[in-house]
């Protein structure tokens, strides 16, 4: 399942920090809308604070007290704030933002950290620290006042069970979904390990292998129309992704690391982008790539769409192996792809001129200029950090 939906393509349109306050609202909906969700999300606290909150409690959002801060989402029983969560996606604690809530709380209470698995412990010992106190494990007691910490991931859980409704069933993977999206672009607190120098030396061997497979496939193949990179296309790229284009049986194409599907879709950092189809030519490709495959035939992994203009192949590379098998897997993979093609007769509209021979499926243009300037892999995309796949991979 990806993370695309519409509460994420609304959110991720005004910026982070936004993004997060539409995050946390759209909890506050869930637990004021559905009892089941606000029993399990309270059960979650209670475990972890060690206490009972009365049933009358009722949830509150954007709480502001002057001088006290504006709490993402506050409990109140009796007209007493008796429970304040401040939920972190990917920012930190705000300058004394914890001491202020405990001031708030004064003495009862339970102050919740909300906060993504992988940082729940830098933000929970920050949280502890701004209310100078030491913690056991992800509680504590501060003058009364329970402090804890809780991970979306285990509040998700928590209340995806809580209830049989469609419709509320929905919305929960609605703000999942979303959440998926933000914690994916989260800061990860270094280790050690990622301070190596072997780290360093990975991270430059993702790069180095689309070099190699754009070289190998011009030098081994030249004309000959299989696998024809053109030399007037450079690889280019940054962060987000890093590659070049070509085509494939006629069809515009990018090869290279997409960081964005990468970490989204935790399959490998390579990856091929059919892309500028129309919803005839998509189909057609999809089918040519997914028909009468089982799981033990198949040489990459579930294809993803971009609505129906892009299509997303995985190529998983080779495990423990040298760079030159790796590359040699990569450039299998992709020949494979045209040869599905062409066996089908899926051709696109940038063929070789006539005249070039066509060894194979795979065929890259001739002269370059002739695909304009919307070849352009991810920036093809509205979004070049999250293309909008469907709901659901295809297999």
């Amino acid at each position: 399942m990806t993370n695309e939906n519409l509460l994420t393509r609304i959110a991720t349109t005004v910026g982070s920090r936004q993004a997060e306050n539409i995050a946390s609202g759209a909890l506050i909906y869930l637990l004021q809308k559905d009892p089941g969700v606000r029993r399990s999300f309270l059960a979650s606290i209670e475990q972890l604070a060690e206490v009972t909150f009365a049933p009358s409690l009722v949830f509150r959002g954007q709480v502001a007290l002057s001088g006290m801060g504006v709490s993402d989402i506050s409990g109140i029983d009796e007209a007493a704030e008796v429970l304040i969560v401040e939920a972190k996606i990917l920012a930190g604690l705000g300058p004394d933002q914890a001491k202020r809530y405990l001031r708030r709380l004064d003495g009862k209470g339970v102050l919740a950290v909300l906060a993504p698995e992988s940082r729940l412990s830098v933000v929970f010992r920050e949280a502890c620290s701004q209310c100078e106190t030491g913690a056991d494990g992800l509680r504590a007691d501060v003058n009364g006042t329970v402090l804890v910490g809780f991970s979306w991931e285990a509040a998700l859980q928590s209340i995806q069970g809580s209830t049989l409704d469609p419709g509320i069933r929905a919305e929960i993977e609605q703000v999942a979904g979303l959440y998926r999206r933000l914690e994916s672009d989260a800061f990860m607190p270094f280790s050690d390990d990622d301070l190596s120098a072997r780290a360093a030396r990975l991270w430059s061997s993702l790069d180095t292998i689309v070099t190699r497979v754009k070289s190998q496939a011009m030098t081994a193949y030249g004309t000959k129309g299989s696998v024809v990179f053109p030399p007037r296309y450079p690889l280019r790229g940054g962060e987000r992704f890093y590659g070049v284009y070509c085509t494939i049986s006629g069809f515009n194409t990018w090869f290279g690391r997409h960081t964005a599907l990468w970490l989204e879709l935790e399959e490998t950092p390579y990856w091929l982008q059919i892309n500028n189809l129309d919803q005839t030519q998509s189909d057609a490709i999809h089918d040519a790539l997914t028909g009468e495959r089982t799981a033990a035939e198949s040489s990459f992994g579930p294809l993803r769409r971009a609505a129906a203009t892009d299509i997303f192949v995985p190529l998983k590379p080779s495990i423990g192996v040298d760079a030159d098998v790796v590359v040699q897997k990569l450039l299998t993979l992709i020949l494979e792809v045209g040869d599905r093609l062409s066996a089908k007769g899926v051709e696109g509209p940038y063929l070789p001129a006539a005249g070039v021979a066509a060894a194979g499926g795979a065929e890259m243009i001739t002269d370059p200029a002739t695909a304009g300037e919307d070849c352009l892999g991810p920036d093809a995309l509205g979004d070049t950090r999250r293309p909008a796949l469907d709901a659901e991979p295809d297999i």
